[in-house]
């Protein structure tokens, strides 16, 4: 199973780019989201 272990946040002013890599540093999620959707996404991730 995928566990993220480090989140990148790129910032913009409407699209954030949101990169997740798992303790072997591959890369697990890479998604952009707008800016009205960043707390609903990351309220839906779970916890480490």
């Amino acid at each position: 199973m995928e566990e993220i272990t480090a989140v990148a946040l790129d910032l913009a002013k409407r699209v954030f780019q949101v990169h997740a890599v798992e303790a072997e540093g591959v890369v697990v999620l890479r998604r952009q989201v707008k800016r009205a959707q960043l707390v609903l996404f990351f309220s839906s991730c779970s916890p480490p």
